[in-house]
């Protein structure tokens, strides 16, 4: 999810490289929750962009990511 959000972000089409953080923190459930907020950071380096993101709903957070990503 957070991969497809990233390259809907950037406007191209990326590959996991490395994954720094994969946090799961809590189960979601679609019938308890119907959306959930996606926040993302980019940050362009040199093989890529570096991406910090955050899935939430509002206090409750249900997963944390960074890792870098690099371009197809």
């Amino acid at each position: 999810m957070v991969k497809e959000c990233v390259m809907e972000v950037s406007g191209k089409a990326l590959h996991i490289r490395t994954i720094k953080l994969c946090r799961l923190t809590a189960v979601v459930s679609p019938c308890t929750c119907t959306e959930l907020d996606v926040a993302v950071r980019l940050s362009p380096v040199e093989d890529g962009l570096e991406v910090r993101a955050r899935v939430a709903d509002g206090e409750q957070v249900y997963m944390e990511y960074k890792g870098l990503m690099t371009v197809v």
